[in-house]
């Protein structure tokens, strides 16, 4: 989910917010394998499957993803634009229903949010701290 974008569309208009969409996207698509899956979900939120990798490599991917967009150059777009993403994740364990599986993640960026924005949250021994800015 990218943090606070109502804010980025208010501030700089409708048109930079789609700026952001869609460099977002590039940007994250460009650092992930062929064959996982990275999709707009709805309005900012986006959904990433990574195949075949368990929790804490998809922590490590996660954590990855955020530094680059935290510290992509957003001034393209709009001058003194910042762009952050808080992250949930969860794990498809054998035999569940994808849609459970998108439910934990969604608890999971919920617990992100209400814990400061510009973070990862996952269940278990995974769950993460508050990064520090690079």
């Amino acid at each position: 989910d990218i943090d606070h974008f109502k804010k980025i569309n208010d501030t700089y208009g409708h048109l930079a917010g789609d700026a952001v969409l869609k460099e977002l996207a590039l940007t994250v698509r460009a650092r992930i394998r062929r064959e996982d899956v990275f999709a707009r979900f709805g309005g900012e939120e986006f959904t990433a499957l990574l195949v075949n990798t368990q929790l804490p490599e998809a922590r490590a991917v996660a954590e990855r993803l955020r530094v680059v967009v935290q510290t992509h150059d957003w001034q393209a777009i709009a001058a003194g634009l910042q762009v952050t993403v808080s992250v949930g994740l969860s794990e498809v364990a054998s035999g569940q229903a994808m849609q459970d599986a998108l439910s934990d993640a969604d608890r999971h960026l919920y617990r992100a949010k209400q814990g400061g924005r510009n973070r990862i949250e996952c269940s278990g021994s995974e769950r993460a701290r508050v990064k520090d800015s690079p």
